[in-house]
Order: structure tokens, then C-alpha cells, then sequence
């Protein structure tokens, strides 16, 4: 009988542990979801003035360092998946 109430025991773990990872990764998909939002929503607004993108190319340290960004955007996502 011992072995049942284990069982039962570790069966209820294992759901309340799924239950939590379930909660987080909703939790970053969020957070995430948001994230891509201002994203579109600040490239919306620097594609539809012609000021914001003459701003950005000519100013050369503004350009280099959206390439710097970028670049080290690209090195942490190959990291992570390593």
C-alpha cells in the first residue's frame, strides 16, 4: 500500500511541478509578445519619418552603434543556443 501512496505522492508533484513551468513559460511568451510589440511599433515610427531616418543615417555614431547592437544581438542568440 506504501508503494500506491508514492506513486500518488509523486504523480501530484509531477502535476504541480508541470502546473508552475506551464505558468512561467505563459509568464516570457507574455513578456515576449510585449517586447515584439514596441519593437513593430518604434520601427513603425522611424519608417514613417523621413526625419528620424535621416537622423539615423547620417549620423554616423548613431548608425555604427545600431550595427555594433545588432552584431552583438546576433553573437548572444548563437551563445544561447550553444
Amino acid at each position: 500500500m506504501s508503494d500506491f501512496a508514492a506513486t500518488r505522492l509523486s504523480l501530484t508533484a509531477a502535476a504541480a511541478a508541470a502546473e508552475r513551468t506551464l505558468a512561467f513559460l505563459r509568464s516570457v511568451y507574455g513578456w515576449m509578445f510585449v517586447g515584439l510589440g514596441v519593437t513593430a511599433l518604434v520601427a513603425a515610427v522611424v519608417a514613417a519619418s523621413p526625419a528620424a531616418m535621416r537622423a539615423i543615417a547620417s549620423n554616423h555614431l548613431l548608425f555604427l552603434g545600431a550595427l555594433v547592437a545588432e552584431h552583438w544581438s546576433s553573437i548572444s542568440r548563437r551563445a544561447c543556443k550553444a
